[in-house]
């Protein structure tokens, strides 16, 4: 995927608010409507290319992911996935493991010394872990406009990425909110 520090002016001013939006997205989304969130994977996985540049580790270090829907007022809306080294997991980001239909926002916005890194935004290409998760989730075929998000959360010098990808529903319940 192409990565970039802010959205395309051609991107829809809305679109670019939520794609920049700080703050916990759960919390952005709980003002739109009920949410819930849903578990589609976790377990130990190699860390890719883009991944491991980015969070400056070893191409195929392994790592804990964490994959997950969100729901609003019953309406599948977003996925993501964070990635965080396995060693990790079992110290300063041991509490990721535990989660369960928690939030990621539940550990991340209690602890003041996490730091988050900037947003990069992109859109969602055919290969990209988004997209699968996108896909099967949907289990359909996915549109060409997804468009996503990422960032790294850092605790005592140790990453946890965080990637979210705002699927078509969320654009319709938005617009239809907005409307109103």
């Amino acid at each position: 995927m192409n990565w970039l520090s802010r959205p395309s002016p051609i991107v829809s001013r809305s679109k670019r608010t939520w794609m920049m939006r700080p703050g916990a997205l759960t919390k952005g989304l709980r003002d739109i409507g009920r949410v819930e969130l849903k578990i589609l994977k976790q377990d130990i996985g190699a860390l890719q290319r883009e991944e491991a540049k980015l969070l400056n580790l070893p191409v195929r270090s392994l790592v804990w992911t964490r994959q997950i829907s969100m729901w609003i007022d019953g309406e599948l809306c977003v996925v993501a996935r964070s990635v965080a080294p396995l060693r990790d997991t079992h110290g300063v980001w041991r509490g990721v493991k535990g989660l369960n239909t928690r939030p990621l926002a539940d550990i991340l916005y209690q602890d003041p010394s996490i730091n988050r890194s900037s947003f990069e935004v992109s859109r969602v290409r055919c290969a990209a872990p988004l997209y699968l998760i996108a896909k099967k989730t949907l289990r359909s075929a996915c549109p060409n406009a997804l468009y996503a998000r990422r960032s790294v959360f850092w605790r005592t010098g140790k990453p946890l990425m965080v990637s979210e990808c705002f699927l078509p529903a969320f654009w319709r319940l938005l617009a239809r909110q907005n409307n109103h």
